[in-house]
């Protein structure tokens, strides 16, 4: 399992948790695309796609001379899942939590 703290870390950045956006839009994007969608430096979005790829949240596909990114569900879901026993465990009580849960 991978470390949540990275994930967590990883989406703070604004930039990052839009770009993590974008591909869930669109199921998967290249490089380059990030540079046009978002108007940064290559160098800066190669080092967010960097960590968006380390924490676990972004997976890669090289087609050729392309690198494409989409996301890698099984991490998020486990991070999800351990939310929702938290709160679950935590908060089942409570009417505002009980709702939320369903």
């Amino acid at each position: 399992m991978l470390n949540q703290s990275k994930i967590f870390k990883a989406l703070s950045n604004e930039d990052r948790f839009k770009m993590v956006m974008e591909v869930k839009k669109r199921g998967k994007m290249y490089a380059n695309e990030f540079e046009y969608m978002f108007f940064l430096e290559q160098s800066t979005i190669n080092c967010h796609l960097t960590k968006l790829y380390e924490s676990g949240i972004f997976k890669k596909e090289r087609v050729g001379k392309r690198v494409y990114y989409s996301i890698n569900v099984e991490p998020m879901f486990n991070l999800y899942k351990e939310f929702k026993d938290l709160f679950t465990e935590t908060y089942s009580k409570s009417s505002i939590w009980a709702a939320f849960l369903k």
